[in-house]
């Protein structure tokens, strides 16, 4: 019986190495898209998603130069400012995507600040969608967790956050080397993705407000930022598509900021939004660039009033 039991664990042990060691060598290079080919995970490897998408801004607003102000925002800030990024020699534009949450939007700010020394404004440029957004279980761990854990941001963070991400996606999985297997290896990324849709499948969390808590909590951190270092924040909103929907979130929104007392941080923020007929957009969110010239975005600047901001 004993040499039974010992050959079982010697098996498991065995079993255990193996598959380590095929999880780690998926995410060598010489490997990976063999194995990816091998067990049908080449579609996690595809398009410019995560840290492959997000780190590439997070190295923009880190270089040193002589710009003074920042664009932030969310893919429709994407699609509409970055084009013009040739354009300004004073505007860093780094328009994201809504996935990095406010969390994400901060840590792009306090980067561009500790690596500009003449900052004198910070444009946050998104939709409401943006202000929802919380850290899912699944793009949260891509867009927040892997660009900002592999470039050594996330680190400043708010302890209560790291906290949060560590129980959400667990702290095994947010360290940095584990987080560059998952991102470098399609397999692991499906194995780890698809564990986070089971996850979240038998979540009980929920959310009563209509404005998330991380979006809350940094923006107050973004804006007391801000004035410690004698930078003006404008919070803007990005062209929504003129939908009942749009409307009843935007009545929404504005109810709950009342009822919370802070209506007036955003005052600016409402009177900024404006609304387009739904046929120019391609999915009720971006615009149809088959439809919409590039005359049509510089109008859509031009209405934000950024001073300095060239088109042309």
């Amino acid at each position: 019986m004993k040499k039974f039991i010992c050959k079982l664990v010697i098996f498991f042990c065995l079993d255990i190495v193996l598959l380590s060691g095929l999880l780690i060598l998926s995410a060598q290079d010489r490997w990976r898209m063999p194995i990816a080919s091998l067990t049908k995970s080449e579609e996690y490897f595809k398009g410019n998603v995560g840290a492959g998408e997000i780190i590439p801004f997070i190295e923009k607003v880190q270089e040193k130069n002589s710009y003074t102000k920042l664009i932030l925002g969310d893919s429709v800030c994407n699609q509409i400012y970055n084009r013009f990024q040739v354009k300004n020699d004073v505007y860093c534009i780094a328009g994201t995507n809504r996935a990095v949450t406010l969390a994400g939007q901060y840590l792009l700010a306090e980067e561009f600040i500790k690596n500009h020394d003449k900052v004198t404004d910070i444009y946050l440029i998104i939709l409401m969608d943006s202000l929802i957004t919380d850290f899912d279980y699944q793009f949260g761990y891509q867009y927040v967790i892997m660009p900002f854990t592999e470039t050594d941001t996330i680190e400043f963070l708010k302890e209560e956050t790291k906290k949060e991400l560590y129980r959400k996606y667990g702290s095994f999985f947010c360290q940095k080397p584990v987080v560059e297997i998952i991102d470098k290896s399609p397999l692991n990324r499906k194995l780890y993705l698809n564990f986070l849709v089971e996850k979240d499948k038998v979540s009980t969390e929920k959310s009563t407000s209509v404005i998330s808590k991380v979006s809350y909590e940094y923006l107050e951190k973004l804006y007391y930022m801000c004035e410690e270092t004698g930078i003006k924040l404008h919070l803007l909103s990005g062209p929504h598509a003129d939908t009942p929907e749009r409307h009843q979130l935007e009545e929404k929104m504005k109810k709950e900021l009342e009822r919370k007392g802070i209506m007036e941080n955003f005052e600016s923020y409402f009177n900024s939004i404006t609304y387009f007929p739904i046929d120019l957009f391609r999915d009720g969110v971006h615009f149809d660039e088959e439809v919409v010239p590039n005359d049509f975005y510089e109008e859509i600047i031009y209405k934000t009033c950024l001073k300095d901001f060239k088109v042309k």
